[in-house]
C-alpha cells in the first residue's frame, strides 16, 4: 500500500493479494472483471462521501477510486515511479481520500 499525505488528502494503492501466486492472479482477474472494467467503461471514478454518523448531511471525507487511467498513472508515476513500474501490469486501483470542503 502506498500512502502519500499532501495537504488535506492521501493516496493509497490497492493491489490484489492472495495465499499464493495463483490466488493473486485469480484476485487480479476478479478485480479487473468485476470493478476495474466497469469504471473504465464508464470513464469514471467511484466516489463515496463519508458522513460523521447516520443522519448528518455534511460529509467529512470524500473517497475517490480510480482504475488505471492517465490521472492515476501520472500521479503514481510522480509520487513513486519505481512502484508504478512494478505494478504497471497488475490490476490496481488508486484511492484518494480527501477532506470535504465546507
Amino acid at each position: 500500500m502506498l500512502v502519500q499525505l499532501e495537504n488535506e488528502h492521501c493516496m493509497l494503492l490497492a493491489l490484489p493479494c492472495g495465499r499464493d501466486h495463483m490466488d493473486v492472479l485469480q484476485q487480479s482477474t476478479n478485480l479487473t472483471a468485476g470493478f476495474i472494467t466497469y469504471l473504465q467503461r464508464k470513464q469514471a471514478a467511484g466516489i463515496v462521501n463519508v458522513a460523521p454518523s447516520p443522519g448528518h448531511q455534511q460529509s467529512l471525507y470524500t473517497v475517490h477510486i480510480f482504475p488505471s487511467c492517465d490521472f492515476a498513472n501520472e500521479n503514481l508515476n510522480r509520487i513513486a515511479p519505481d512502484l508504478m513500474h512494478r505494478v504497471a501490469n497488475i490490476a490496481h486501483l488508486l484511492i484518494v481520500i480527501a477532506t470535504a470542503i465546507g
